[in-house]
């Protein structure tokens, strides 16, 4: 018995002496003119790498991506100017009019439609992240200075459709009357007080995370 295992261990042995070992292909990286051309660097790689920039690496690639669009190279002149006219014609025509042209839901409805037709989801991002953060910093100020007489907001958008009517009044809207909001509610609320110099580990930080 212990002849035979003695032989298989041998043919075993030499089974994997005549064996050709595993090649193992490495990815050959780049050199630096492949990735890109140092005598011209593009504007929006920059953008991308840049480590000063006071936001994460994911958000600035797609910021970068977003302004790197043909559309913005070929469209975007056009539609500017356009744009730009209408908006001053539109202007004329209501100081012109004898009665008040204007409807919320008329702007909540062309803003969600908009922005799921013509908005890039790079720019979605970028522009719910603006509500987010100034909502986020709305409330920071209000919880830390306002000595508890200041409300918060609670305008939080994560999809395109929710930049709509919220709470009765279009989110566009709503996102700056919030800022308008916190500045009268500091200056009317006895016990708020954004002069004193406050420790950091006094501070709520709580609420200062970008949900998903």
């Amino acid at each position: 018995m212990n002849g035979l295992v003695g032989v298989d261990a041998e043919a075993d042995a030499l089974a994997a002496a005549t064996q050709k070992p595993p090649v193992v292909r490495t990815k050959r990286l780049p050199r630096p003119s492949a990735i890109r051309d140092r005598d011209n660097p593009s504007l929006y790689d920059t953008i991308a790498a840049d480590p000063a920039l006071p936001i994460d690496r994911e958000l600035r690639v797609a910021m970068a991506r977003d302004l790197s669009r043909w559309t913005r190279k070929y469209l975007f002149p056009t539609f500017r100017l356009f744009c730009l006219l209408a908006i001053h014609v539109t202007l004329i025509v209501k100081r012109i009019l004898p009665f008040q042209l204007a409807s919320e839901r008329l702007l909540s409805w062309g803003s969600v439609w908009f922005g799921k037709h013509f908005v890039s989801a790079e720019a979605q991002r970028v522009i719910l992240r603006h509500f987010v953060i100034e909502s986020q910093l709305v409330n920071f100020i209000a919880r830390n200075a306002g000595g508890g007489d200041v409300p918060e907001c609670d305008l939080f958008p994560i999809r395109a459709e929710e930049l709509g009517h919220v709470n009765g009044r279009n989110a566009v809207i709503r996102h700056d009357v919030n800022t308008f909001n916190l500045l009268l509610d500091l200056g009317e609320a006895p016990r708020a007080d954004v002069w004193t110099r406050r420790e950091l580990s006094a501070l709520d930080f709580s609420d200062l995370d970008l949900p998903e």
